[in-house]
């Protein structure tokens, strides 16, 4: 495409993605927000090494998914145990 600029992109690379923890993400539970901020910050590790050997990809890409899974469990119980009326909504999006 004349008009676009994926040869400079090939040359320059665009920055690596990263997420960045806000207050206003906070759920007011301890718990529950240190958990986000560890999936955030293994997020990043995988955005970071999206240029590395397979292997290092691989295994934070595993680190990540195995993360969520342990918080998915872990938030669900604890919404389970607190009887939230919208539990099973919040487990269909998990």
């Amino acid at each position: 495409d004349t008009r676009g600029n994926s040869d400079t992109w090939a040359v320059d690379p665009a920055p690596v993605m990263s997420l960045v923890w806000r207050d206003s993400n906070g759920s007011g539970h301890a718990q529950i927000d240190a958990e986000h901020r560890h999936l955030i910050a293994l997020a990043n590790t995988l955005y970071a090494s999206e240029s590395a050997p397979p292997a290092v990809f691989d295994a934070a890409v595993s680190t990540l998914l195995q993360a969520l899974r342990g918080h998915f469990a872990a938030e669900e119980q604890l919404l389970e145990t607190n009887r939230h009326p919208q539990l099973d909504e919040h487990r269909r999006i998990h």
